[in-house]
């Protein structure tokens, strides 16, 4: 099995794309850039969707901004599906709100070239993120297993990492 070198983006909360458009423009040029450099998976940040509160309503309420965020990742993740094929390169496109089973989940999406998707729902979360009067998510049931060019590859969300038994 050959190595795989991954590229880190951290993206930085105070350069926000304007829209969902220019967030998928800013991923497709990163992509084309990591790929050049020889990575064949580029990595983005958990809560990426936060950047997108910069955009959001002015009067949105707290409570209805996982509703908001998950909006905006279904519209981005339906422009971000062509980009592994086109660069011959995975995409960890970092997490967002997803709909899950009983509410809302912190869900991590994985875009292969061959055009699969998969997707970890984190499993340990954080107080801030089980608030009812906040963001009230839902924790995931398992931890899903990809194959890839040969590689077996879980997907460990923030604090899910920090269990010794999910990393095992």
């Amino acid at each position: 099995m050959d190595s795989l070198t991954i590229a880190l983006w951290p993206v930085a909360m105070a350069d926000v794309p304007s829209s969902v458009e220019d967030a998928a423009a800013r991923i497709d040029s990163r992509m084309a850039e990591a790929a050049a450099a020889g990575a064949g998976l580029l990595m983005l940040p958990e809560y990426l969707g936060e950047q997108w509160l910069a955009w959001a309503p002015p009067d949105l309420a707290e409570t209805a901004e996982i509703a908001w965020m998950g909006e905006c990742g279904e519209a981005l993740l339906e422009r971000l599906r062509p980009l592994p094929a086109r660069h011959g390169m995975a995409l960890l496109a970092g997490t967002w709100p997803a709909r899950g089973a009983g509410g809302w989940t912190n869900r991590a999406f994985l875009l292969l070239p061959d055009g699969r998707l998969a997707t970890q729902d984190k499993l340990c979360l954080t107080p801030s993120e089980q608030d009812p009067e906040a963001w009230s998510l839902r924790t995931g049931s398992e931890v899903r297993i990809v194959e890839w060019q040969g590689r077996r590859i879980a997907m460990l969300v923030c604090l899910d990492i920090e269990q010794p038994a999910l990393a095992a």
